[in-house]
């Protein structure tokens, strides 16, 4: 048992020492800021402080005063009930609830989510400040070994490296997230999930309380992808490392920017997408 024990904790060590903390949730004191992207999917969160996953209804963390175009929208009378709503579709990963003025009834709009997929490959999704993200993968949190449905296959990506489907996906604000996939022959693809209603962004609403869900359930993960994930987080340690070098010894300071740079994602650019499904 003591065995056991000490080799999940191991891991548990290891895969954080690949993730970074994204900024705390204040619990509502700061705006949540325009640029902010509904995820479409349900987040992993080990630690409820930062990232306030069930902290006001449980299985889901809070969006202050935004809200996007809704999927669909049901009738109930409390904000509870429209999470319980949400709980009973399995297609719902989020809703908002608004209260009117003129004492008009709640309006409980929600939102459709994507839906995962038995498949081999990497899958990330936009990161949200409190939860964890992917280190060497700026703007990205680990998902699963897998997809997700109705996928587009970026033509242009192909046998590129996952840091290009990276940079190209958050490039396209539709884009709510990735799959990188290495065939057996070592060809790699890139597949990229798009929201419409996630396009536009959303809008300031200071009646509306948006709730997305979240979970404290780890997902395992698989060997290749733990490879992956600390492969990355050693190349932006590598060129942290590397940069913080160059400037101790005074090297040019455009050449401490641009490792700096290569630490984040590549500079690639998607210039098109087909239609075929992942």
């Amino acid at each position: 048992m003591a065995i056991a024990a000490f080799v999940r904790a191991a891991v548990t060590i290891s895969f954080a020492g690949a993730l970074s903390i994204s900024e705390k949730v204040d619990g509502g004191k700061s705006k949540w800021p325009m640029e902010t992207d509904l995820p479409r999917t349900v987040l992993a969160s080990n630690n409820s402080e930062f990232s306030g996953c069930g902290k006001n209804i449980s299985g889901y963390f809070l969006i202050e005063s935004l809200m996007w175009e809704s999927t669909w929208l049901a009738k109930v009378s409390s904000t509870a009930s429209c999470a319980n709503a949400c709980d009973k579709n399995e297609d719902c990963v989020g809703f908002s609830s608004r209260k009117p003025t003129g004492g008009k009834p709640l309006q409980c709009h929600l939102y459709r989510g994507l839906h995962k997929k038995l498949h081999r490959g990497n899958s990330f999704v936009r990161c949200m400040k409190g939860f964890e993200c992917q280190k060497g993968l700026g703007g990205f949190k680990f998902s699963h070994a897998g997809t997700w449905r109705d996928g587009k296959m970026i033509e242009a990506l192909a046998d590129e490296p996952i840091e290009q489907c990276a940079v190209a996906c958050k490039r396209n604000r539709a884009c709510v997230g990735f799959t990188h996939y290495v065939g057996t022959d070592d060809d790699s693809y890139c597949f990229h999930f798009e929201n419409e209603d996630n396009k536009e962004g959303p809008k300031r609403d200071m009646r509306t309380v948006t709730y997305s869900k979240c979970t404290h359930e780890q997902e395992p993960i698989p060997h290749e992808s733990m490879v992956l994930l600390r492969q990355l987080a050693s190349k932006k340690d590598d060129a942290n490392q590397s940069s913080s070098l160059l400037e101790q010894q005074g090297e040019a300071p455009v050449a401490a920017s641009m490792l700096e740079q290569q630490s984040e994602v590549v500079d690639g650019e998607a210039t098109g997408a087909v239609d075929e499904e992942i």
